[in-house]
């Protein structure tokens, strides 16, 4: 690879690959504050064993105690996990949230860092009037590379430039880009105030989009081979993770551009990505487009001047200047800077049009970020420090620190007695699982949400709201109220709320709300049958949109969340890095793995039989589904020579349909987790409508239920399907 130290590339803005998951980045910031309140420090060993014992990270067929022996006559760059901290720790000092201190490889967290472990549940969080994600947002907003708080050896003094908003950058100069587009682009950038480096980067992808020249030959430009495979996936990840952040801040959107969809921009870039080596014509699969509201985030973060450290004449005491003025928007009296002996340091600053001076004070000219822990570089920050406090004693203590969530004053309802009515609960069970809210994506991904599409929230008051504009109307949050306060109303679901609500603070919600549910108990009614037709039909017409089916995460979730509706403990456990072939788990009270087929995926086919089997296989259970929103006729022909072959293990073709309408009337036959297994291991092939019916008689005889309750049940199984 040209210009490869081992390390990073000397002439491209190298991102370590990492998790990209912004929830889990503020809970390894917890783990990080657990390690360092023990040991005064942490490092990537020390947190990389706490990730594993805490199932952060998990290996195939390992238990987290076995998983450590096994790496553990290993020298440190080979243990995985270890890895696996370290560029989490790389990523997190790049975002002022984590810095090095004196001594080899010892860490802490910044003022920064310690806010965000304040947070909870599901991404974004609030504390008030504080939202997680501006917190983070800012972050990336001075996410510069090179970085001062990355190693003094690592350092590339070559590139100035904010990678992040750079990117933002490109994009908003075009309609769409791809990540090779990125990567010959923004990535490659040197110093952004170079306005000529800035529009040859520029015009180097109007020539890809005319395609004059090819991806391989932008590349080759940029001294990166396309015919080496390592280059080819090196420089990739750059775009990969950072477009993932922007995506979870919704500053960035994917356009898909296959050849059914989007046949004229399929085409483009097959052209450009013709004898390009490893990056093939049928490469791309989707574009990155920047919405609106990145483009108001540009807009607003790129116009701050960046002032980098290294090119500060009398670095200390500029630096010491500029992180007092910038903090706070703080004024200095410039007489008592110059009694410290900062007259030097106010000259030059001055002349540069950085700061001005008027009626005895100091103060910024220019719009600026910098930053006590973003741009000085950790080896001198004891030093501009002490240069800091000839002037301001109390600096650090200044830096914004979260009040405690218990003591913060949300809404709550005062007339306990008023039925169907939203509380505004803590932590609110249709919103969240409350037993899940501190788990990592690695054991379960997105554990503790229950919107598929994550339209609950919670506003900085303490009111549960629901977005009409991205429900789909599954009505699995309507299940988990225990006060009835969510209706279906024009196939949407809708909060009734409240107009007598006290302000209380958070600990004492916390027991309001259990008090009130252990006496009030559940008054959660059952879905009107006359509903379930409407809305199963509604719910599957939203998610087969053409151009629109529903991805993993979002069906993933739906199917495990409806099996956590049975009683059962189910996980998501088939996103990248979990290292198992099960897509959704079911762990307790049996276990049973899956192979589940999204929308946009397509049905389920003879490669999900095989997978689903695998998936079985390796978890050591004879119960397993091949899940999707129908059924190619040649998967149940695969089933049956399976079954010939292996007819222990039971191999369930379930269709989301069935089990969305077996969720939406167990109260009526009362389908419990003795049910679903029962389901599933008396039944293997195609589960289909007469398979269904089957089940719901045999579950009416055992359970003693009146056919005046089953038949209208079976009636809609009839009508619907």
């Amino acid at each position: 690879m040209s210009g490869y130290t081992g390390r990073k590339l000397i002439e491209y803005t190298w991102i370590p690959k990492s998790k990209t998951y912004l929830r889990e980045y503020r809970e390894f910031l917890k783990l990080c504050k657990d390690v360092q309140n023990k040991t005064s420090f942490f490092n990537d060993k020390l947190v990389g064993e706490l990730m594993v014992k805490k199932k952060a990270i998990v290996d195939r067929d390992s238990t987290p105690d076995s998983y450590v022996e096994k790496y553990k006559e290993k020298s440190i760059g080979n243990q995985s996990y270890v890895s696996n901290a370290r560029m989490l720790i790389r990523i997190c000092r790049w975002l002022g949230w984590i810095t090095k201190i004196e001594g080899h490889a010892k860490f802490i967290l910044t003022a920064y860092g310690e806010n965000l472990t304040k947070f909870n549940g599901s991404f974004p969080s609030e504390i008030g009037e504080i939202k997680e994600s501006e917190l983070m947002e800012k972050a990336f907003a001075k996410l510069k590379f090179y970085n001062v708080n990355d190693s003094v050896q690592y350092r590339n003094p070559k590139f100035k430039q904010r990678i992040f908003l750079n990117m933002l950058r490109v994009l908003n100069e075009f309609d769409v880009c791809s990540h090779y587009e990125l990567v010959v682009s923004a990535f490659v950038l040197k110093d952004e105030r170079n306005e000529k480096d800035y529009k040859n980067v520029i015009d180097r992808v109007k020539r890809l989009k005319n395609v004059t020249i090819t991806i391989g030959e932008a590349l080759a430009e940029c001294n990166l081979d396309c015919k080496l495979k390592s280059t080819v996936t090196g420089v990739y990840d750059g775009p990969k993770v950072m477009l993932s952040f922007a995506r979870q801040f919704g500053f960035v959107e994917n356009i898909p551009i296959s050849s059914k969809l989007n046949p004229k921009m399929n085409e483009l870039y097959k052209k450009m990505y013709r004898n390009s080596g490893y990056i093939k014509p049928h490469g791309a699969k989707f574009v990155s487009h920047i919405t609106e509201k990145g483009r108001r985030f540009l807009k607003e973060n790129y116009q701050n001047e960046v002032i980098w450290y290294d090119e500060l004449t009398d670095k200390i005491k500029e630096a010491a200047i500029l992180c007092i003025l910038n903090h706070n928007s703080k004024k200095i009296k410039l007489s008592d800077a110059i009694k410290s002996g900062f007259q030097n340091s106010i000259k030059n600053l001055s002349k540069q049009g950085i700061i001005k001076s008027k009626n005895d004070f100091l103060t910024l000219n220019i719009l600026t970020d910098f930053d006590y822990y973003q741009d000085v570089p950790y080896e001198v920050r004891p030093y501009v420090l002490s240069v800091i406090k000839r002037l301001d004693e109390n600096f650090l203590d200044t830096f914004d620190t979260i009040e405690d969530v218990m003591e913060t004053k949300e809404l709550f309802i005062s007339n306990s007695s008023e039925k169907d009515t939203c509380y505004n609960c803590a932590s609110p069970p249709c919103k969240s699982y409350s037993s899940f809210i501190d788990s990592f994506g690695a054991s379960d991904r997105f554990a503790d949400r229950v919107c598929p599409v994550n339209c609950i929230s919670i506003d900085n008051e303490g009111n549960v709201e629901i977005d009409r504009t991205e429900c789909v109307g599954c009505m699995l949050c309507i299940m988990r109220c225990p006060f009835n306060a969510i209706k279906l109303r024009n196939n949407y679901a809708e909060i009734k709320k409240s107009s007598k609500y006290e302000k209380i603070t958070y600990g004492d919600k916390i027991k309001k709300t259990e008090e009130l549910m252990k006496s009030v108990g559940s008054r959660n009614k059952m879905i009107s049958l006359d509903e379930v037709e409407i809305i199963i039909k509604n719910f599957e017409g939203r998610i087969t949109i053409p151009g629109k089916e529903w991805k993993k995460d979002k069906y993933y979730l739906f199917i495990r969340n409806i099996f956590r509706s049975f009683g059962l403990g189910t996980s998501y456990t088939g996103s990248g890095g979990m290292k198992t072939r099960s897509d959704v788990t079911i762990f307790t009270p049996f276990l049973a793995t899956s192979e589940v087929k999204s929308p946009a995926e397509g049905p389920i086919n003879l490669k999900a039989v095989r997978q689903s089997f695998d998936a079985a296989i390796q978890l050591g259970t004879t119960l397993t589904m091949a899940i999707g929103s129908n059924t190619h006729m040649g998967a149940i022909e695969q089933e049956r020579k399976y079954n010939k072959i292996t007819p222990s293990v039971k191999i369930n073709l379930i269709e989301s349909k069935y089990l969305h309408f077996l969720v939406l009337i167990r109260d009526y036959l009362s389908i419990d987790v003795d049910s679903i297994k029962r389901m599933l291991t008396n039944n293997s092939g195609y589960f289909n409508k007469e398979a269904l019916v089957k089940f719901i008689e045999s579950e009416a005889r055992l359970k003693d239920i009146k056919t005046s309750t089953s038949k209208p049940i079976i009636d809609l199984v009839e009508s619907i399907f």
